[in-house]
């Protein structure tokens, strides 16, 4: 299977390299920067071996920009080019997959509900846009981390 997820941070290259070892997977990027450096086998993270707060780094500031914790389409905003860079992916047969870290659940920010009905909406976006999304993938951790929630909205794709 052709797999795309969107950006290269920290969570989506360590679920693109699993993901690569049975499909053929990008990790499309809207910083040119970054991708650069991982077709040169480059790590574009820093300090990917010290602890480093995630916070939302997976769509936010990848589909979106980065309004902190984004929880309503009042404080979305599509990240100039994304539908086209989507798009590309697509039409060269790719499926998007976003894998993301929702942190503003974990700590009571927003609702799991809240953050599925903003999900609906950014899908139905990227649809009308031609650059659909296969599935999303979230995780998030309470602010106790003892337990922890992994999930995948029903909303995009099957």
């Amino acid at each position: 299977m052709k797999i795309a997820i969107a950006g290269t941070g920290y969570v989506v290259l360590s679920n693109g390299v699993l993901l690569a070892q049975d499909n053929e997977v990008v990790c499309p990027d809207a910083v040119p920067e970054k991708v650069a450096m991982v077709n040169r086998k480059e790590l574009p993270i820093e300090d990917f071996l010290e602890p480093v707060d995630m916070g939302n780094p997976d769509r936010d500031g990848v589909i979106n920009v980065n309004h902190g914790y984004v929880d309503s389409t009042e404080n979305f905003e599509f990240i100039d080019g994304v539908f086209d860079l989507v798009w590309v992916a697509c039409t060269a047969g790719y499926r998007l997959v976003v894998v993301t870290n929702q942190a503003g659940i974990g700590c009571g920010c927003y609702s799991e509900k809240q953050f599925h009905k903003l999900t609906v909406w950014m899908c139905a976006q990227s649809e009308r846009h031609a650059a659909p999304i296969d599935r999303v993938y979230f995780h998030y951790t309470t602010r106790q981390r003892e337990s922890a929630s992994i999930g995948r909205t029903k909303t995009c794709g099957s």
